[in-house]
């Protein structure tokens, strides 16, 4: 008996009907889409609660915990607080296994494009710099750019390898730190700057708490917020007003006050913190 013979008049010859020979075709195509129903996956509405959100997320292919991500980092030096914290942010976000790779790979990709970015323009930056300062001090070029490596391998410790590059980049500040070396050579060969061990201790002491203030972001000299940022303004300028008093000529350690004073105004400006 064919599946016709069975209906109702009015699904009769149906559209719908039409490719079901007899009803043994028409109950398994019935079973089949009762099959694809119950593993569809329903979006949930905007009132749907969290319980309800995270199983829809996690038939999706979201991690049961922030934990469970499988990260490869493709070049991104991260610590690992920042890692646990990005995966919890991912996690939020509801993201699968797959998507949260993908940004990842993005994040690294964007990251690395920047930085190359940065070395080319910072490596074209130096050799102009190069070319001006050949320029501009002609024969005296070896003896200044000498100066220049003198006085911050002298004064500036651990933070020379930062000050060199920003001389490479910037001809001012290679100007005025090869004018602190050229005056510290020129001063001690005339004879003039010997010190005892005691003006050198008060002097390094003096230097010592300058370079403090300047590498302390947080700190009151360079946040103007600071409760004593007044108190340590004017405690840098005592410093930095220090003198080898006796002498006519000024010492290289005094010279040196003078390089911090001009560094901390032109490339480590009060205030940068906030």
């Amino acid at each position: 008996m064919s599946l016709n013979e069975l209906l109702d008049n009015d699904l009769q010859d149906h559209d719908a009907l039409k490719d079901f020979k007899d009803p043994t075709s028409l109950a398994r195509s019935f079973i089949d889409t009762q099959k694809k129903i119950g593993a569809m996956v329903s979006l949930p509405g905007s009132d749907a609660d969290a319980d309800t959100s995270d199983k829809f997320y996690r038939k999706l292919g979201k991690p049961e915990s922030a934990e469970s991500y499988s990260l490869e980092s493709t070049g991104l030096e991260l610590d690992k607080d920042s890692v646990d914290q990005f995966k919890g942010a991912l996690h939020t976000l509801n993201l699968t296994q797959d998507q949260a790779q993908g940004l990842v790979n993005y994040l690294a990709a964007s990251s690395k494009e920047r930085l190359d970015k940065v070395q080319l323009t910072n490596s074209e930056t130096s050799e102009k710099t190069a070319t001006d300062l050949r320029i501009a001090w002609g024969a005296d070029y070896d003896r200044k750019s000498g100066a220049v490596e003198n006085t911050v391998k002298r004064f500036f410790g651990d933070g020379a390898d930062e000050l060199r590059e920003l001389a490479a980049r910037n001809p001012a500040v290679s100007r005025g730190l090869a004018e602190i070396g050229v005056s510290m050579s020129e001063n001690s060969a005339a004879g003039d700057t010997v010190q005892s061990d005691a003006e050198n201790h008060t002097i390094d002491s003096a230097l010592a708490k300058i370079r403090e203030y300047q590498v302390d972001g947080d700190g009151p000299y360079r946040n103007r917020k600071h409760p004593s940022h007044a108190a340590a303004q004017a405690e840098v300028e005592r410093l930095v007003a220090h003198r080898a008093s006796e002498r006519e000529m000024e010492s290289p350690e005094v010279i040196a006050e003078k390089c911090f004073e001009w560094v901390m105004k032109n490339v480590f400006p009060i205030g940068n913190t906030g």
